[in-house]
């Protein structure tokens, strides 16, 4: 079953190209059930498994993708080695984290060290997928993963990803001057006011995409919050047509959290998806969050100021 999900997965990749992702991961929460698995596929092998304590930290990633992409990187290292050890460390910057699988096995022949991470490339028990599905996660949430020899035998691989905005639920976001709402379900729209009330100046709706349009070109806000489907198209239609993705600060609201997305849609790191039905606060979280980087300004350009004041 597992093999069949990476080559479905390996397939919509393909297809519709990378997924967007990124979403506020704890690490340690994901990390420890993969410890345990790991503890005893190694004292099964009579293989030292060397794992320090995850560091209590959000990273931008995914969940799901993250936990697998950490089974397939401790699997194929359990697989190589027959004696010694597996270690898995992690360093930490202002802005990143590592996370080092490392092992004492065979490692891999120097003729494959190239295309490692394309498809088909290995010979193991993974079918040749499993680094390339790692490689796929990892861009998906804009992160890396790299190889290099062991030494003095194995092999050292890192899973690189941007640590996540600390975010306290109790703080408010920014007030900010104006919020455009696009969602065409009256019932959710009621549940977004909700959420959102008291963070904007002007708020402004729109049930469908022409709207949303016009209320562009007659008052352009300063945040957006979409559902990905509307009547009339879809976001990522609007992202292109309109010429906001990268400028303006926006939630997508998705039926999937790691929704397949085409080719030619427009990726920022001021738009951040989120699955529907949200917890409450998490818009709200979402808001700060990219309010922040708004304002350290990794928009491009001289786009205005998102926040005016609390």
């Amino acid at each position: 079953v597992s093999l069949l999900d990476d080559l479905f997965a390996i397939v919509r990749h393909e297809h519709d190209g990378p997924s967007m992702t990124s979403l506020p991961t704890d690490l340690e929460g994901v990390i420890r059930p993969v410890l345990q698995i790991f503890h005893r596929a190694c004292a099964e092998k009579n293989l030292q498994f060397n794992a320090a304590p995850p560091p209590p930290l959000l990273v931008d990633s995914h969940p799901r993708l993250l936990t697998r992409a950490l089974m397939n990187l401790l699997s194929n290292a359990v697989r190589a080695t027959n004696m010694g050890s597996v270690e898995l460390s992690y360093t930490t910057t202002a802005d990143r984290v590592d996370i080092h699988v490392i092992d004492t096995g065979c490692g891999v022949p120097s003729h494959l060290r190239s295309e490692l991470f394309e498809r088909w490339t290995s010979d193991r028990l993974d079918g040749g997928v499993g680094l390339y599905l790692t490689r796929i996660f990892a861009e998906s949430w804009g992160g890396y993963i790299l190889y290099r020899p062991g030494a003095p035998t194995g092999s050292h691989l890192t899973l690189g990803m941007r640590r996540s905005e600390q975010v306290d639920a109790n703080d408010p976001p920014p007030m900010l001057s104006s919020l455009l709402l696009i969602e065409d379900d009256l019932a959710f729209m009621r549940v977004l006011e909700r959420e959102v009330h008291g963070v904007a100046r002007s708020l402004r709706r729109a049930t469908s995409l022409d709207a949303a349009r016009r209320e562009l070109r007659l008052n352009r806000p300063t945040f957006i919050i979409a559902d990905r489907y509307l009547p009339d198209g879809d976001i990522e239609t609007f992202l292109r047509e309109a010429d906001v993705a990268g400028t303006l600060p926006m939630i997508v609201l998705t039926g999937s959290c790691a929704p397949a997305t085409r080719r030619d849609t427009p990726r920022s790191p001021l738009v951040e998806w989120i699955e529907k039905p949200f917890a409450p606060g998490m818009v709200r979280e979402a808001i700060t969050r990219l309010t922040a980087r708004h304002l350290r300004g990794n928009a491009s350009g001289g786009q205005e100021c998102l926040a005016v004041g609390r």
